[in-house]
C-alpha cells in the first residue's frame, strides 16, 4: 500500500502536460530512498474529474475510484500520484468528500498541490489554447470579458476555498521562472513531494511550447472555416493541438511572439491587481504577481497584434491552406471515429472548449 497520496490539481497553463507525460512514462530515476511511484492511469485523471463534476459521467465515479483504490492498495510505492488540470475548476468539498467515501485508507495523509501562472501570462496562453481548438475566435479582450464572467482569473477566493476545505494540506505555487526549482515545473513538482532534488528525467521536460502570432493566425483561420461543422469539434481541436505541435517542431527564422497590449494590459491591472495582492499577501509572502503584472504592462505593445492570416501570408499561401482545409474535412467526415481514434495520443483526453 502506498504511504501517502498526492493530487496535483493544475493549474490549466502551468505545465501539467510535462508533469503527466513524466509520470505515465516513468520517465523520472532516483537513487533516493522513499522515491517511489505509483501513477494509476495512462496520461491523466480528466475522466475522475469529470466523474466527479458532471452529470453526463457520473455513472463512471465508483469505477474509477474503485480502480484507483485497488491500484494503491496493491502497491509498494512511497507516493501515489492523481494528476488533473481541470481540478481547477472543480469544487473542492465534493472532492473532498469523495476521498473519504472511495479514498478512506489515504484521505488523511494526503498532499495537493496546485500552480497558479500569472494573470497576464495565463490569458495570453489560455486565449492561444482556445484560438488553435476553434473554442473562442474573438478578441483577447472579448475574451478577457469571459473570463471574467466565469471568475477564470480570481485566484484568491478560489484558493480561499480549498484552504477551508483541506487546510494546510493544500499547497499552492506560482508558475515562474524565478520561483520554481531549475526554472522548471517539473523539477519543482518533484521537490514539493519528496523535498530533494535527486531525481534525473529522461526526457523533455517542457511541452506544448507556444506557437507564433504567425501560426496562431492559421489555426485561428483554419478554425473559422470549420465553425460550421460544429458535429466534429472534438476533431477539430484535435486537428488545431496537433498542427500546433509541429508548428513548434519546425519554427520559422524569425519567431514573432504573442504579446500583451497596452489596453489589454490596463484593463488587467484595473481587474486583478488586488487578487494579486491578496495572493501574494496571504500565500506567496512576496510581491510575485505584483511584480508579474506590473512587468507584463510594462512590456506591452502599443497596439494589439493582427490575427488575420492575410497579415502574414499572400493569396497563394492563403490558397493552399484552403486546399489542406478541405482534404481534412472530406477524411473526417468518411470516417470522423478513425480519425479521432488514430490522432490521440496514448491516454490524453481532449477537451474541445479549454480555458
Amino acid at each position: 500500500m502506498i504511504k501517502r497520496l498526492v493530487i496535483h490539481l493544475g493549474d490549466c497553463k502551468t505545465g501539467s502536460t510535462s508533469i503527466q507525460s513524466i509520470l505515465s512514462n516513468k520517465s523520472y530515476k532516483s537513487e533516493q530512498p522513499d522515491s517511489k511511484i505509483e501513477y494509476p492511469c495512462v496520461f491523466n485523471h480528466s475522466r475522475l474529474v469529470k466523474s466527479l463534476d458532471t452529470k453526463k459521467f457520473s455513472h463512471q465515479k465508483e469505477k474509477i475510484f474503485t480502480n484507483i483504490n485497488r491500484r494503491f492498495h496493491q502497491s509498494n510505492a512511497d507516493v501515489g500520484i492523481i494528476s488533473a488540470e481541470q481540478f481547477e475548476f472543480s469544487d473542492p468539498e465534493i472532492l473532498k468528500n469523495a476521498l473519504s467515501t472511495y479514498l478512506p485508507d489515504f484521505a488523511s495523509n494526503i498532499q495537493l498541490i496546485a500552480y497558479i501562472r500569472p494573470h497576464a501570462d495565463r490569458i495570453l496562453a489560455s486565449y492561444a489554447e482556445r484560438v488553435k481548438k476553434g473554442a473562442f475566435i474573438g478578441s483577447p479582450s472579448q475574451f478577457l470579458d469571459v473570463l471574467k464572467e466565469k471568475k477564470i482569473l480570481s485566484y484568491a477566493p478560489r484558493i480561499k476555498r480549498w484552504k477551508d476545505s483541506f487546510g494546510e494540506k493544500y499547497q499552492v505555487r506560482p508558475f515562474t521562472s524565478s520561483a520554481l526549482l531549475n526554472g522548471d515545473v517539473v523539477h519543482d513538482f518533484f521537490f514539493t513531494i519528496f523535498s530533494h532534488n535527486e531525481f534525473s528525467f529522461l526526457e523533455p521536460t517542457r511541452h506544448n511550447e507556444s506557437v507564433t502570432v504567425e501560426d496562431l493566425s492559421v489555426l485561428r483561420y483554419i478554425q473559422k472555416i470549420l465553425l460550421d461543422d460544429s458535429a466534429n469539434a472534438v476533431g477539430h481541436a484535435r486537428l488545431g493541438s496537433f498542427l500546433a505541435q509541429i508548428m513548434v517542431q519546425f519554427p520559422p527564422k524569425e519567431i514573432t511572439k504573442f504579446r500583451l497590449y497596452n489596453s489589454l494590459a490596463i484593463d488587467l491591472i484595473h481587474e486583478y491587481m488586488d487578487d494579486a495582492k491578496e495572493v501574494d499577501e496571504k500565500y506567496f509572502h512576496e510581491p510575485i504577481l505584483q511584480a508579474a503584472l506590473t512587468d507584463s504592462s510594462q512590456r506591452a505593445i502599443k497596439e494589439s497584434q493582427s490575427l488575420e492570416i492575410s497579415s502574414y501570408f499572400n493569396d497563394s499561401s492563403i490558397r493552399l491552406i484552403n486546399c489542406w482545409v478541405e482534404l481534412y474535412k472530406s477524411l473526417i467526415q468518411q470516417n470522423p471515429e478513425y480519425f479521432l481514434k488514430s490522432s490521440r495520443r496514448p491516454g490524453r483526453t481532449y477537451n474541445s472548449n479549454p480555458i
